[in-house]
């Protein structure tokens, strides 16, 4: 179960500096977002997602799905540690990696297996460190 929010009534600073952040450089985006209730994790708490800004973010790079998909399929394929892997960390990983790059660099550079090794090095630190910021 989820709840549809304007993203304006999240009241921590971080996160609406960061909603700035993103909407001054992919352009506007809805005022969003859904409030997801962790019910089997735990039931009183929920996980904030701004889908509309993730989708804004991979727009028109398609080459950033396919990292991502690479990133799943070997999870799936492997055994433990990836296999314990949520999507969700897996695409925050991938697109904090495309935030910390010029808006253009993924456009200019399509290296297949370069950015796959830095995006999956990535994932593999933020693991080990026991931290993945989102988005």
């Amino acid at each position: 179960p989820a709840i549809l929010l304007p993203s304006s009534s999240i009241k921590y600073r971080k996160c609406q500096e960061r909603l700035q952040f993103i909407q001054e450089r992919y352009g506007e985006v809805k005022d969003q977002c859904l409030a997801i209730c962790l019910h089997k994790a735990e039931p009183n708490r929920f996980q904030i997602d701004f889908h509309e800004i993730e989708k804004k973010i991979l727009e028109e790079k398609h080459f950033i799905k396919m990292i991502i998909r690479l990133i799943k399929y070997l999870r799936n394929v492997w055994s433990e540690p990836l296999n314990v892997l949520p999507s969700h960390v897996i695409k925050s990983v991938v697109m904090q990696k495309v935030l910390s790059e010029d808006k253009d660099y993924w456009r200019r550079n399509q290296n297949l297996e370069e950015n796959f090794r830095e995006c999956f090095a990535e994932l593999v630190e933020s693991v080990e460190r026991g931290f993945v910021r989102d988005v």
